[in-house]
């Protein structure tokens, strides 16, 4: 369902062959079984369920459908369901896919989770609202490369992060490194050519060959010196 949503936005983006995946895919019986009502139906009162699972799969619907009036009903889960990680982190996600910006404030306390998955998803919520962007400083130097690498695409539109982006390209742990290649392709930046050489000759072959398209992306995007 996930992966179908995603396809959505690419067919919107005009990416060659979605449109036409999507044409043969809602055609085929494959489609037909997972449309089964008992499986696609949303009940808002699913949002108030005791169980974890049935929540999480209410919330699944609600980012589908872009269900933006359940957000007081999502934010209230963020007050009864404070202990349970994996239904704060997906309320925040949403909270910030949707650009929900009105609820900023009861993303904030959330910035400071033990969670690495609600404080990564609560720092990207942030940067997507275009809010709050000023607290976002002190994760660049998270001890989560995921963290991290939020706040660097958070904070890219508005302050110099270059040093931030260089810093995890150098890092010992390669999921750091992995992290500023995501970084890098988000921000589009020239700013941001020396971390990507880095990363060019980095000692793992996936690393290298992820930079160097990157790089080649750089330079169909027209960014300077990328050529």
């Amino acid at each position: 369902e996930r992966a179908v949503h995603v396809i959505h936005s690419f067919a919107e983006s005009g990416v060659p062959g979605s449109q036409e995946y999507l044409d043969e895919y809602y055609g085929s019986n494959e489609y037909q079984e997972i449309e089964d009502p008992s499986l696609v139906s949303f009940d808002p009162r699913d949002l108030q369920s005791e169980d974890p699972e049935v929540i999480l799969r209410a919330l699944s619907r609600v980012l589908e459908n872009q269900y933006i009036d359940m957000g007081p009903m999502m934010v209230e889960l963020l007050q009864t369901h404070k202990e349970d990680f994996q239904v704060c982190s997906y309320v925040i996600r949403i909270l910030g896919e949707l650009e929900m910006g009105e609820y900023l404030g009861q993303i904030m306390p959330f910035l400071k989770s033990e969670d690495v998955r609600v404080r990564a998803n609560a720092v990207e919520a942030v940067g997507r609202m275009g809010k709050g962007v000023e607290y976002l400083g002190s994760f660049l130097e998270d001890r989560n490369n995921r963290v991290r690498a939020n706040a660097v695409v958070a904070m890219g539109g508005k302050e110099d992060v270059s040093q931030a982006v260089l810093v995890m390209a150098q890092h010992e742990n390669p999921l750091f490194r992995r992290s500023a290649l995501y970084s890098i392709k988000q921000l589009k930046s020239p700013t941001l050519l020396d971390a990507l050489e880095s990363l060019i000759h980095d000692t793992e072959v996936s690393i290298r060959n992820q930079a160097l398209e990157i790089l080649q992306f750089y330079e169909i995007c027209g960014i300077a010196g990328s050529t």
